[in-house]
């Protein structure tokens, strides 16, 4: 029987250019346990795909993440300390920035724990 034949036995449509999925295809002449086991393969490519795009994307560089959030507390500083707030409210607004190189290192030693 040809691979034609064997499509339209499956009810396969084509794509607008008159093409057909690999899936199709594998289902066509392999059958529906081939084709679950093709699924199977995809899902697992498809989700490794999205978690090593999803490392690339998040991780960050610790150094320069220190950086930037050094030039943020400083400029936070700098504008709690020529407000108006209560000295035992501006310290303990320091006091709650301070604890973010702690909570940084946390995230980092999470991170490589889990990679």
């Amino acid at each position: 029987m040809r691979l034609q034949e064997k499509l339209n036995g499956n009810n396969a449509q084509p794509a607008d250019d008159d093409t057909y999925t690999t899936i199709q295809i594998v289902e066509a002449l392999y059958g529906s346990m081939a084709k679950a086991q093709l699924d199977h393969v995809l899902a697992q490519t498809e989700a490794l795909r999205l978690t090593n795009a999803s490392k690339r994307a998040e991780l960050l560089d610790r150094i320069a993440v220190t950086g930037a959030l050094e030039n943020i507390f400083i400029a936070m500083r700098n504008i709690i300390e020529g407000s108006a707030l209560a000295e035992s409210e501006k310290r303990d607004l320091f006091s709650n920035m301070a604890t973010w190189p702690v909570l940084l290192a946390n995230v980092a030693e999470q991170q490589s724990v889990e990679a």
